[in-house]
């Protein structure tokens, strides 16, 4: 599998290591899950910096804070793709880029 990474992300893979790509893993999904947990609680609602009921999106800069429930979604979803990568690759590895033309 590493054969087709960049040297630079195998590189970065090895620094990081087992333990450290393991509580990765666990961050992302755990703030894929504390965004998920924000979504449904504030529904259609914008977050506000004072909401001491969220977890993680009144951490995030203020000109998402009304952002659609989709949206949301979608960020729990990145986070999500992150925490698989890690798992997967031993370290966030961004997918090829695509061929030019």
């Amino acid at each position: 599998m590493a054969e087709s990474l960049d040297r630079e992300f195998v590189d970065l893979i090895d620094t990081i290591g087992h333990r450290r790509s393991a509580i990765l893993a666990t961050a992302a999904q755990s703030v894929a899950d504390d965004v998920r947990r924000d979504a449904d609680y504030l529904d259609t609602a914008a977050a506000h910096s004072d909401n001491t009921s969220l977890q993680v999106l009144h951490l995030l800069p203020e000109i998402t804070w009304s952002q659609s429930k989709l949206w949301r979604y979608q960020l729990a979803a990145a986070a999500d793709r992150i925490a698989e990568d890690i798992r997967r690759w031993g370290a966030p590895v961004p997918p090829a880029a695509p061929p030019r033309r």
